[in-house]
């Protein structure tokens, strides 16, 4: 991708700047709030822009849990993959009416994901990096066998230093 375009930097729409409207959706579309501070798809939109810079596609990754999902990029920093798991499907905030227009969205920060799938991957160094959509990052430090625990849920994260060589393509 060489550039991207998003509808509204700033909540609010460009007939009223700095307005606010609560029963207007159109007023919540922006990447940073009415006070200029950053919401977080604006952190997770810099999350990903940051790892996917330079990045080259490989491969979708093959795992023997068809709930598992992954990808694997080539970087000026190394290998990256992510990594996630559908288990609990793609929607969490789905107990609402179908004809109400608002209703609430997990906090990035917050996990609401219930199923939890450790799984445990080879690594290439001393630990392997992971960095979660709104670019927390934690190191996760790697076993005597050359090997990481990790713990997958429906929220993708970014890993540098696993080698997943032995996973096959998805197709």
């Amino acid at each position: 991708m060489r550039a991207s375009l998003w509808y509204q930097f700033y909540d609010s729409v460009k007939a009223n700047p700095q307005g606010a409207n609560e029963t207007n959706p159109e007023y919540h579309f922006g990447l940073v709030m009415r006070d200029k501070s950053p919401k977080p798809s604006l952190l997770a939109f810099a999350a990903a822009a940051e790892a996917l810079d330079g990045a080259t596609f490989v491969r979708w990754v093959r795992f023997p849990d068809e709930n598992l999902r992954g990808l694997l990029f080539d970087t000026p920093r190394g290998p990256m993959s992510i990594l996630w798991s559908r288990a609990d499907g793609y929607i969490l905030n789905a107990g609402h009416e179908p004809d109400e227009t608002f209703y609430p969205a997990p906090e990035p920060w917050v996990d609401p994901w219930p199923t939890k799938t450790t799984v445990r991957l080879p690594a290439t160094g001393q630990a392997v990096r992971q960095i979660d959509c709104i670019g927390r990052e934690k190191s996760i430090p790697v076993s005597g066998g050359g090997t990481v625990r990790v713990t997958l849920d429906g929220a993708p994260r970014v890993y540098y230093g696993l080698d997943l060589s032995g996973f096959g393509s998805a197709e």
